[in-house]
């Protein structure tokens, strides 16, 4: 009795052993738990505006280098005139500069994304693409109308007679015209499209612009 006591413990082990085997490969067997994938969304990294040409004029032929300064306070390399006594600056859109000559002749300004010139203070104005450092008293008169339009105006003052035509600007939706370097005083303005009006520039308002419509 003993012995078929021991016999049936044995066989029990031994089929104990051999469940726990196949228990044991058929774990082995089983695939890997999936490890879940986590995509990560990649942001293109915004690349700066490239870099425009603006052309710097000194008409008080002081001369020397020009040094630009960044509305960060950081300041360009120094650049020099060249034949024709221009400055060419390589300057990143979007910003404030300011450009200074040694003599103490400076003006800031915003350069916009089109490359225009504009909001120009201090000792000097622009036609809307270049800056001109000038010593005497300039003033501008800028001409709005609606983008599409077609006209011719007339200028007349002290200093003679200037023509120009508008120009379209398609992402600001209007066409502009602009006149740029001129000495205070009263002018007549007259129009393709039956424009006629008397103009004061002064050194109270040196930028007049005009909405036509």
């Amino acid at each position: 009795m003993q012995r078929g006591r021991l016999a049936w413990a044995a066989a029990m082990g031994t089929a104990a052993v051999v469940m726990l085997a196949g228990y044991t490969v058929a774990v082995g067997r089983q695939p890997p738990p999936a490890v879940p994938v986590v995509e990560l969304a990649l942001r293109e990294a915004e690349e700066p505006p490239a870099a425009l040409l603006v052309v710097v004029r000194d008409e008080s032929a002081d001369g020397g280098p020009l040094t630009v300064t960044g509305e960060d306070g950081a300041a360009l390399a120094p650049a020099e005139p060249n034949v024709l006594g221009e400055y060419v600056l390589s300057l990143t859109p979007g910003q404030r500069y300011t450009a200074a000559l040694a003599g103490g002749l400076s003006a800031s300004f915003y350069l916009e994304e089109n490359g225009a010139v504009t909001n120009v203070a201090g000792r000097g104005w622009s036609d809307g693409e270049q800056l001109h450092l000038d010593r005497r008293q300039r003033c501008t008169l800028r001409l709005l109308r609606s983008a599409g339009t077609e006209a011719v105006y007339v200028l007349e003052g002290p200093a003679g007679t200037e023509v120009r035509w508008l120009q379209t600007d398609e992402a600001a939706g209007q066409a502009r015209a602009v006149f740029a370097g001129l000495e205070p005083g009263t002018y007549t303005l007259t129009g393709s499209d039956g424009t006629r009006r008397t103009v004061l520039l002064s050194p109270g308002q040196p930028d007049l612009t005009l909405g036509l419509e």
